[in-house]
Order: C-alpha cells, then sequence, then structure tokens
C-alpha cells in the first residue's frame, strides 16, 4: 500500500497523527488478512498436490498391476488349451506340456506353473515329484472344489497363501481343464511370491512412512509397502480405518480420503484409492500428513516472517514520522527515505507471493496466470500450446549425501538451464521441491507439427539437465569444495489449443504423463493422450 507523507504544519499536527495512527491500522489489519489467506492457500495447495500425486500413483499402478494380472491369465488360458487338446488325443505326453508349462513360466517371470490331474494331484510343471504326494495336491485347497464344479469359472483368484514347497506367502491364479466332452480334466495354475509384490511396489519414488497397499476383492492385504519404515501388517488383515470405509461406500471405485486416529498402523495420511473392475483388487497409496505440511510450515513461517518484518517497519515507519512531524522540515528528507523504504519492502512482499524464492522462477499462482493468458491467446490465433511438466530424477541422494544447501545450488542451476532454452513468450515456474513446469505458447496451427515442435524442445531441456553438474560449496574457514552430480529429468507433455480442458486438469494430464516416463526408466519423455 502506497501512502504519501507531507509533514503537517503546526496547527494540523494532532489531526495529522490521529490520521497516522488510524492508517496504520488500517495497513496492519489488511497484512494481517493477506498473511491469514496466505497461509490458508498454501496449505490448501499442499493437501491438493498430495491428492493428485496419490491419485496419479494410484491409477498407474492399478494400471501396472491390471497389465500384469492379463499377462498371467493370457498363459494360463494358453496352457489350458494346450492340456486340454493333449487330452483330446487320449495320450497326453507329460514331457512335452511340462516343458510348455516351463516355456510359459519363464516368459511372464512366474514363481511357479503347473497343472493337475481331475483329483487335483499336480503331474505337469516344472519341479513336479514323480511320486504324488499330499505336498503336490490343491485338492484341500479352498478353490479346487470351485473349479472342478463350475464349467465355466474362468479366471480364479486365490486368497495369498503359504506355498506348500516354497513355505512362503505366494498369490495363486487359476484356470479349469476340460477334457473333449467338457468334463473336468484338471486344473493349471501360477503363482507369485508376494515379496515380489512388495519388491514393484517398492519401486515407486515416496517419502519416508508413505504407504501402497494391494488388497483383494475381499478387501484383504495382498501386498504393503511402507517405505523406509517397519510395517506390522500382516497378510490378509482386512482392517480399514473409519474415513476409508466410509469413502468406499460413497465410491468403490476411487476416491480420496484422510485417515484419522483409527488408521491401522496408527499414521495420518493422505490417501487415494483406485479399484479394478476386472480383477477386482484396489490399490492405495498414502502420504503422511506431515510430510504434506512439510513444505507448508516452512512457506508458513516465511510469510508470517514477512509480516512480522512488515509490521516492525510499520511500526518504525510510524514512530519515525512522528519524529518527523514534531521537527517539521528538519526531519522531512528522514521520513520521504523511510516511506520509499516502506515501498520497496512492499514490493518485495507482492514479489514474494508470484515468485520462487530460491530461484526467482514464478509460482504456482503467477503460472496460473499465465497459463490463462496462454489459453486465451490460443483461443484467439487457433495455434496449439505445450505444457510440460519436468520432475528430477535422483534428487533425493545428493540431499541425503550433502544437505540441502548443495540441493538448492542444484535447483538453482536447473532453473537457469532451463531458462536458456525458453523464448520469452514461454513461462517456466517451480511449484516446489524438484518440481518445474513450462508453458510453451503458440507452437503451431498443426497438431502433429506441433507435436514434434514440443518433443524438440524437451529434448533439448533434458539433455541439456543430464549435463553433470559441478556445484561450488563454500565452507567456512576451509577451502571451496566442488561437488559434482548428475541428474537426470522426466518430462510429461499435455498439448492443448484454446479451452478444452481446464487449468488444473491440464497440469494433471502432464503429470500423468511425467509419471509414465518416471514408470518408463526415468530420463524420457511421455506424451499424455
Amino acid at each position: 500500500m502506497e501512502a504519501q507523507v507531507t509533514p503537517p504544519s503546526n496547527g494540523s499536527y494532532r489531526e495529522s497523527l490521529s490520521h497516522l495512527y488510524v492508517g496504520f491500522a488500517i495497513v496492519t489489519i489488511i497484512a494481517l488478512g493477506v498473511a491469514v489467506w496466505a497461509v490458508m492457500h498454501l496449505r490448501h495447495e499442499a493437501e491438493s498436490r498430495a491428492v493428485l500425486t496419490t491419485k496419479n500413483i494410484a491409477l498407474s499402478l492399478e494400471q501396472t498391476f491390471e497389465g500384469k494380472l492379463d499377462t498371467i491369465d493370457l498363459v494360463l488360458q494358453v496352457s489350458a488349451d494346450e492340456i486340454s487338446h493333449q487330452l483330446a488325443t487320449g495320450k497326453p505326453d507329460q514331457q512335452s506340456v511340462t516343458r510348455f508349462l516351463i516355456q510359459q513360466q519363464k516368459r511372464v517371470h512366474l514363481d511357479l506353473l503347473r497343472a493337475t490331474n481331475e483329483k487335483g494331484d499336480a503331474i505337469y510343471g516344472e519341479g513336479v515329484p514323480t511320486t504324488i504326494t499330499s505336498a503336490s495336491s490343491i485338492s484341500d485347497r479352498d478353490y479346487f472344489p470351485r473349479l472342478r464344479d463350475d464349467p465355466n469359472p474362468g479366471l480364479v483368484m486365490a486368497k495369498p497363501i503359504i506355498g506348500k514347497l516354497s513355505q512362503k506367502w505366494i498369490w495363486l491364479f487359476a484356470r479349469r481343464i476340460n477334457k473333449a466332452d467338457g468334463s473336468f480334466g484338471g486344473v493349471v495354475y501360477g503363482s507369485i511370491f508376494i515379496d515380489e509384490l512388495r519388491k514393484m511396489l517398492a519401486q515407486v519414488k515416496m517419502g519416508q512412512n508413505s504407504v501402497i497397499a494391494l488388497r483383494d476383492a475381499e478387501m484383504a492385504t495382498v501386498a504393503r509397502n511402507t517405505f523406509d519404515s517397519q510395517d506390522h501388517i500382516q497378510i490378509g488383515d482386512k482392517r480399514l480405518s473409519t474415513p476409508a470405509q466410509e469413502a468406499l461406500k460413497i465410491n468403490p471405485h476411487e476416491g480420496t480420503f484422510l485417515s484419522d486416529t483409527t488408521s491401522i498402523d496408527g499414521f495420518s495420511r493422505w490417501y487415494a484409492y483406485h479399484h479394478n473392475e476386472r480383477y477386482g483388487f484396489t490399490i492405495f497409496v498414502g502420504i503422511p500428513t506431515n510430510a504434506v505440511l512439510d513444505e507448508w510450515k516452512f512457506q508458513s513461517a516465511f510469510v508470517i516472517g514477512m509480516l512480522a518484518v512488515f509490521i516492525l517497519a510499520a511500526v518504525a515507519y510510524v514512530r519515525q514520522a512522528r519524529q518527523a512531524w514534531l521537527g517539521q522540515e528538519q526531519n522531512t528528507a528522514n521520513l520521504t527515505q523511510l516511506h520509499e523504504e516502506l515501498i520497496q519492502r512492499e514490493v518485495q512482499v507482492r514479489q514474494l507471493a508470484f515468485y520462487d524464492p530460491l530461484t526467482s522462477l514464478p509460482n504456482r499462482r503467477l503460472l496460473s496466470d499465465r497459463l490463462s493468458q496462454t489459453m486465451a491467446a490460443s483461443k484467439r490465433s487457433g495455434s496449439y500450446c505445450a505444457l510440460l511438466f519436468l520432475d528430477l530424477d535422483n534428487f533425493k541422494p545428493l540431499n541425503d549425501q550433502h544437505g540441502h544447501r548443495v540441493g538448492d545450488l542444484l535447483l538453482i542451476e536447473v532453473a537457469e538451464r532451463i531458462r536458456s532454452c525458453i523464448r520469452e513468450i514461454d513461462t517456466v515456474a517451480r511449484l516446489g521441491g524438484d518440481e518445474f513446469v513450462m508453458v510453451i505458447s503458440d507452437i503451431g496451427e498443426d497438431k502433429p507439427q506441433s507435436i514434434s515442435q514440443a518433443n524438440v524442445v524437451a529434448e533439448k531441456i533434458r539433455s541439456l539437465l543430464a549435463e553433470p553438474y559441478r556445484l561450488k560449496v563454500a565452507h567456512q574457514g576451509k577451502q571451496e569444495q566442488i561437488v559434482e552430480h548428475h541428474c537426470s529429468v522426466s518430462i510429461g507433455i499435455a498439448l492443448f489449443l484454446n479451452h478444452e480442458v481446464s487449468e488444473n486438469d491440464l497440469l494433471a494430464c502432464a503429470d500423468k504423463a511425467m509419471y509414465q516416463a518416471k514408470m518408463a526408466g526415468r530420463n524420457s519423455i511421455r506424451f499424455w493422450e
């Protein structure tokens, strides 16, 4: 708020001093209101980012597991057909069937792929004993009668069990084998070690005490990973927090919720879940609320600190203004200087509201404004634009080994490299952490050509960010140290024209494409279709 300060005359001193105090009170109230709004808005943004992240991860994992189960089911169908064909000849070749099953088992990386006769005795597959024993029979498993008695059961997914031979937890899938007349000829079944599922979940990049859980159709825990912390939840545990139960009642297919003290492991987290209709499993992804709010607390402390500086400066301004008015013309110059400093501080507060304090790049708020302008310009010109979502790979190890000070140096260098790749009409912003967003304007009116041009820009950025970083770290009283680090980037791109989608949906699409790049092995580029 800009104010004009004029030293009062002797006759108007009391009235001018009263106006000064009223103005100070108004400015303080406005500053407090802006600070409260900023803190609440920053929290909302932090929670929104957490919800979006968990939703994208849950969807991506649901698609990944569906693809894996599709492959397993196809192998079981092909194997069942092969055995049915051999049974139809009247002289099934055990060695031929076993070789076929071993070949299919290696193709899809199953830990076990076997087939039984109509009694449930395993007679085909790698490691099948020559003598039938109880350990090689599945007739006592609860899924066997269902396959035997139902002529069209489809794919049967068993509850997690401990394998008779491996003595490890497995997730088993089975299909019925029919003879030529349609009667029951046996079962072909394959299994995955639960430990292998946990390893798949552990590959996702998430913070400590985050959780990814795979639950079956009855909401029993199949696999669960809590990232760097010990997990005490047992396989088969069906417990759910009260918010989870309420969310599933409202929408059993997908949703989000905030767990509370009823959480089964005692952690409060932001969760997203996604249910797979074909196979009945559900993926749960949770981020601890304390991790979600850590960045918000830092930003809030910064806002409060700036508010305190502003109020102290305003108090100092009032005191000096009062003294300046007492001395009238003698202190006019000093009062003017103080007024200019206050205006400068107000400008700095505005700068902090729209720019990232570390990299000086636009923040999310300014990015939203620039993106709105770009969409409006695209509507007028009919030209395609692109939104790029960038997430650094291999950033966390640098922070862990050398501390956040060196990590900040890397982020500053990354920002400078990205700046060198864009035009003046384009925008690059930092969302927080190691995430950046670019808006490329006016690519062209032809979509294929626009996709190609966006890919050229993204590849230029990917290549430049993959070059080594030499970060100079100065320690007090010690020689300057050079830290060399190699870091790549995963880039998701969403092309847009006019206002085909909202800003939030556009960011979500680019974010999903970025996670596809992550899942593809990182250091890559993916377009959202």
